[in-house]
Parts: structure tokens; sequence; C-alpha cells
């Protein structure tokens, strides 16, 4: 099980470890990016940046620096040693170091990308979303208190966007109140329900205003 925690506002970045901080839209994600102050490598992914660009700041980011050859190796070029990682011209010993970075991003980077983050911040979001995400968090076991904290936004504007107003409002009251990744996944199948029962509801309305515009019932749509 993993821990989730709920913040009101994005907290202070740790100068440390592989952190993701993921935005739900490109103009959140740019204003963190450019408001970092950190030392560390800083990656910037969106949709807006070239694939070939994208997918080489993705294989940098699970990438280990080897202290015997003083060179960065990435992931698919490492060799697992009875369940370690090692540097495929020093099996024989641990040589390797984590490369400390910060990405920041938006959900461009949530679904069928192989990489994983000693810490994530995700917004709040639909929680298949917080899902997806947590399948990036730890994979590598870097981190034994490793956290999904899921932030609010400082901007209260339409802050649901571009998500459904309904999934968002649902799932940020449901994200308070869980603390583990087994919560959040006992959860789910009621706030499918719930959104499913909510949409059901709202299409018969709307299918109901329909028939009242056609009659030219405004009194009953109004």
């Amino acid at each position: 099980s993993k821990d989730i925690r709920y913040v009101n506002q994005l907290p202070n970045i740790p100068d440390n470890g592989t952190v993701l901080v993921m935005a739900n839209t490109r103009r959140k994600a740019m204003n963190i990016f450019e408001n970092l102050t950190s030392t560390l490598h800083t990656n910037y992914i969106t949709a807006g940046v070239r694939k070939h660009d994208r997918k080489q700041m993705i294989r940098s980011i699970n990438s280990q620096h080897c202290t015997a050859c003083n060179s960065d190796i990435t992931r698919d070029e490492l060799i697992d040693v009875n369940g370690e990682l090692r540097c495929p011209r020093h099996q024989s010993k641990k040589t390797l170091e984590v490369i400390e970075s910060i990405t920041v991003s938006t959900q461009s980077i949530q679904a069928g990308v192989d990489v994983s983050f000693s810490s994530i911040y995700r917004e709040v979001a639909p929680l298949d979303d917080i899902v997806q995400v947590m399948g990036r968090l730890n994979r590598e076991a870097q981190n034994q208190n490793a956290t999904l904290t899921v932030y609010r936004s400082s901007n209260r504007n339409r802050e649901w966007m571009p998500y459904s107003e309904l999934e968002w409002t649902r799932s940020h009251a449901i994200i308070q109140t869980i603390h583990t990744s087994q919560e959040l996944y006992r959860v789910l199948p009621t706030y499918y329900r719930g959104v499913n029962t909510a949409n059901a509801a709202n299409r018969t309305r709307l299918a109901q205003l329909d028939r009242e515009m056609i009659a030219m019932n405004f009194p009953q749509v109004w």
C-alpha cells in the first residue's frame, strides 16, 4: 500500500529524490516550472514539447550514475542481478547512484510511460487519473516513505478544467478522506456508481428539456 495525503495548496517541493509534479493544464505546469528554485536537474514535459525531446527526458528520469564508470546509465541498459540493478560493466558490485531530478508535467506522462518517481505531487483530478499516476510512484522502491500528495490549485476559477465538473467535484470530496492506495481502490466502485447515476439523471433531464423546447413550453424550461 502507498500513502496518500491531501493538501490545500502545492507545498514546497523537496530538493532530493526523483520528484514528479503534475498539473492539469499546460499553463499551470509552466507556472510551476518557471517558479522552481531547486538546484536539481529539472524536466518540463507536456504535449507541447516535441515527441523526440519528451522521449529523451523520460529516458533520463530513471537513469542512474555509475561511480566506477563516471557515466549515466539508462534504465533499459541496467542489469538485474538477484533483484538489484547493476551497471552492465560492473555487475559484481554496487556502483549506482540515483540521479535526483524534478519533473513538471501534465497528463502526458500519465499513461503508457515506464518511469518511477520517489515522490509525486498531483493536482486534484478524477479518481481514474489519481489511480493512473499512483502507478508511477516508487516502482523501483527508491523511497520507503513514498507518498502521493494530492494538492489543490491556487487558481480556483473553473479549477475542474479540463475534466468534468461532476467527476472532479466528487473526486475532490473523496480524496480528502483517504490516506492509502488500498483505501482508494476500495472506494472506486462506489465512486463509479455515483458518477454513472448522476450522469444518467443529467441525460434524462436534458432529454426532458429538449422535449419542452420542441413543444415551446418555455415556462417548464426556465
